[in-house]
């Protein structure tokens, strides 16, 4: 038989706690215990945050609930977004569909989205909605377009970022050395390496026989195909042996991680710098007008910080027992 479903919330800031009194959804259940116990751990001018907010806030995010410091990192996000959403509140409603579209195009991390709610997931991407619009109202009118000479200044100051580096195919023969090796078998390594490097330049045994001879011998691996590989992601070793070598030429014997190699270059691709041209300017002007929403947002919030009444109940955010 159905009945009623009735949740009433009472907050109780002297104890820190919020009692949601749950009715039972068919007769059978009324004799059990429907009480559940959930804590208030902070408050926005009377305004609860809760234990479970807290917490699922934490898992979406990627940070570890068992985390004194990562829950303290998230309270003070919660705060300052319960800021915004309060005032959000006053200049945009988020229709059911937008939510609908927007997590249907969100990506989905089973990592973090294990153990949180369908509905707390769902909240969560209204009130992104609900701030990307405010900002957009209460800020967006106030931020000036940057001008072709804001970009090309901007484009100047950090042309860095917008370097490719080189990207190079790189063969290589390791002989691996156990941690703590002496200096007879390290000896004995860059030899074994040396040796191979000649016959490799003489043409009396190809990468491909290596490699099979590396299936039987445990301290040897070779990679004969490898994939482009960026400069920066290479060891400092052999970023510098790969900037000096001719393509198809053999370095000297290197120390790699546990182990010695040699390299070869396959092939590579020169660094260059992407050009100041009209897609890459617009992505600029995009991004100096976020910068500029995102410092009056930030001093706004610095200033509701000051005025409202934030009391965080439960300092420890310990978890409930």
């Amino acid at each position: 038989m159905r009945a009623w479903r009735l949740i009433a919330t009472v907050a109780v800031v002297g104890f820190g706690l919020a009692v949601s009194v749950a009715w039972p959804q068919d007769d059978d259940a009324a004799g059990s215990d429907a009480a559940l116990i959930d804590y208030v751990v902070a408050t926005v001018d009377g305004e609860a945050i809760t234990w479970t907010a807290l917490r699922d806030e934490t898992e979406l995010r990627g940070l570890r609930v068992d985390s004194a410091l990562d829950r303290r990192q998230t309270m003070h996000l919660l705060v300052d977004e319960l800021l915004f959403v309060r005032e959000a509140r006053n200049f945009v409603i988020i229709a059911d569909g937008a939510v609908d579209e927007a997590m249907r195009a969100a990506p989905v991390h089973p990592d973090t989205d294990e153990g949180v709610s369908a509905e707390a997931r769902r909240e969560r991407v209204r009130r992104q909605l609900m701030l990307a619009q405010f900002a957009e109202r209460a800020f967006g009118p106030r931020v000036s377009r940057a001008t072709d000479a804001d970009v090309e200044s901007h484009y100047e100051a950090h042309l860095d970022d917008y370097r490719v580096p080189a990207q190079y195919r790189l063969g290589s023969v390791r002989h691996h050395v156990a941690p703590g090796s002496s200096p007879a078998q390290d000896a004995h390594a860059r030899a074994t390496l040396d040796a191979l490097r000649d016959q490799l330049d003489a043409g009396s045994v190809s990468l491909a026989e290596l490699a099979g001879r590396a299936s039987e011998d445990a301290l040897l691996s070779v990679d004969a195909d490898a994939d482009w590989v960026a400069e920066s992601a290479l060891s400092a070793a052999v970023a510098d042996a790969a900037g000096r070598l001719a393509v198809g030429e053999w370095s000297d014997s290197l120390r790699v991680g546990a182990g010695h190699a040699i390299v070869q270059v396959d092939e590579v691709a020169a660094a260059w710098t992407q050009e100041l041209g009209p897609e890459l300017a617009d992505v600029i002007a995009r991004s100096l007008r976020a910068e500029g929403l995102q410092a009056l947002m930030q001093t706004w919030l610095e200033e509701r910080r000051l005025s409202a009444d934030i009391r965080i109940l439960d300092p420890d955010l310990l978890v409930p027992t």
